[in-house]
């Protein structure tokens, strides 16, 4: 499966777009289960790009129709 193919599941699952973004960016969705198996430098990357996400969209208005360009494909 690709990467775009996974966010766009995310996507339609209904979650939320600060949270596709830091999936887009990061390769990972994080949640309070996985959270604690995460090494400090995961944890730190997620939280970044929450913080890039409300940086760019304070209105938390990102429209996801170009996914292509926010996934960082090494990541994933």
């Amino acid at each position: 499966m690709e990467a775009e193919d996974v966010i766009r599941s995310l996507i339609r699952a209904g979650v939320k777009p600060r949270l596709v973004w830091a999936a887009c960016r990061t390769g990972r969705l994080v949640t309070a289960e996985i959270r604690p198996s995460l090494s400090d430098e995961d944890v730190r990357e997620w939280e970044n790009a929450l913080q890039e996400y409300v940086r760019l969209y304070p209105a938390d208005d990102w429209d996801m129709k170009d996914i292509g360009a926010v996934i960082d494909h090494d990541k994933f």
